[in-house]
């Protein structure tokens, strides 16, 4: 019996071998799939981050866009500005070269009206003497650099006129007017 005994123990303890390697399997098996879940829940959570980061610099580029958008359209719109005065100037200055070529002279310089009136003061009865102007056709400058000075100062009366008698300065007034002057 002694023999059968130790048999059946060393069965017993073989038996008991075997479930506790199923038992390290099985526990090899799951730090494994913990390991796994882990690693995939390390690399969720980065996508989800990245995911993240890619939302708030998606909505950082929109708002730089709709900024230069923005900014494209004051650009424009003073472009237009810009080009129309560049096409008044150009407009106004071809114009004072055609009067000039044309006879007109340096009169023309202080408005398209400006010989018409020169005209009409040359052919009109005057009791004093003839009114001068406009001044600036008189004014010369020896230095050019004080000229923006000049027209800041008394650029209002380069287009004017000088009369020597009250009833001449009436008269005078009254060809300014008619010529819209």
């Amino acid at each position: 019996m002694a023999l059968r005994a130790k048999k059946e123990a060393l069965q017993l303890a073989e038996v008991l071998i075997e479930e506790e390697h199923a038992k390290l399997a099985r526990d090899a098996e799951r730090e494994q799939i913990k390991r796994r879940i882990d690693n995939a829940k390390a690399q969720h959570d980065a996508a989800k981050e990245a995911h993240v980061k890619a939302s708030v610099d998606k909505a950082r580029a929109k708002e730089a866009v709709e900024a230069h958008r923005h900014s494209l359209d004051h650009i424009d719109r003073d472009y237009q500005q810009l080009k129309g005065r560049v096409m008044d100037a150009e407009s106004k200055v071809q114009n004072l070269e055609a009067l000039s070529t044309s006879g007109k002279g340096e009169s023309a310089l202080y408005g398209q009206a400006m010989p018409k009136v020169l005209r009409a003061v040359d052919t009109a009865n005057w009791k004093g003497t003839r009114p001068v102007g406009p001044l600036g056709m008189y004014v010369r400058l020896k230095d050019n650099r004080w000229a923006d000075a000049l027209r800041l100062g008394i650029g209002t009366l380069l287009g004017g006129f000088a009369a020597t008698d009250y009833q001449d300065r009436a008269m005078l007034r009254k060809i300014l007017d008619d010529n819209g002057l």
